[in-house]
């Protein structure tokens, strides 16, 4: 935690930076996980089966 002696500007540094390192963190773990789905969905297919969102978990079944 930063601790300042700014009063309102130090809370203003510490918001922008948890939004300035959690942001961040964020959109890479949604877009690693779009890569990993979209790799998944790929191979599923040649190997003849398919990606299935019945139940909100992706999982893998035969064609």
């Amino acid at each position: 935690m930063v601790v300042t002696e700014l009063g309102m500007i130090g809370q203003v540094l510490l918001v922008s930076l948890v939004l300035g390192t959690g942001l961040p963190v964020l959109c890479f773990t949604l877009v690693v996980a779009g890569v990993g789905l979209g790799i998944t969905f790929v191979v599923a297919s040649g190997f003849g089966y398919e990606l299935d969102f019945a139940h909100g978990v992706p999982t893998l079944v035969a064609s």
